[in-house]
């Protein structure tokens, strides 16, 4: 009786946990998507008012709240082929926050083109991609304040079920 009892509340106790684990996912997302959209409007900055070098950029911003993506970028930055690696840590990206391909393409359009044009083509690039950036923001605010709550309580719900199924 004791086990049983014990058994059910960790069902819910599980079920609870994974609803909120999917809750901070969303929040992940947004605050990742959030960061990178302030990093493209201090990028424009620095290139634009400073003159500031693409590789000496790149190493203040690994320092920034979406460090993993910078960092990667810095590390594999020394080859050359900085196209590749722009798309390698947008696909790690979207593997580590959950990203959709808009929010995927949002960070190729932030790097494209980098260090290749001339300053009014790279800032008018940047631009673009702050503005699809505070599109995206958006779009994952929304998603966090729609299912938030209901992936949290999901979470405890589908525990319940399970416990009184056993």
């Amino acid at each position: 009786m004791t086990a049983q009892v014990i058994g059910r509340m960790l069902l819910m106790l599980g079920g609870t946990v994974g609803g909120l684990f999917a809750a901070g996912e969303l929040r992940a997302r947004h605050r990742f998507l959030a960061a990178m959209e302030r990093a493209a409007g201090y990028m424009r900055g620095e290139i634009g008012d400073l003159g500031t070098p693409l590789p000496v950029l790149l190493e203040r911003l690994s320092g920034d709240a979406a460090s993993g993506f910078f960092f990667r970028l810095v590390a594999e930055g020394e080859t050359g082929m900085r196209e590749v690696s722009w798309r390698t840590a947008a696909e790690t990206a979207r593997e580590k926050y959950r990203l959709c391909e808009a929010d995927v393409q949002a960070l190729l359009l932030l790097g494209e083109g980098l260090g290749q044009y001339g300053l009014e083509d790279q800032l008018r690039r940047l631009l673009a991609a702050e503005r699809e950036l505070a599109h995206r923001v958006a779009a994952a605010e929304e998603n966090r304040q729609r299912y938030a709550k209901i992936l949290r309580f999901g979470g405890f719900a589908a525990g319940a079920v399970a416990a009184l199924l056993i």
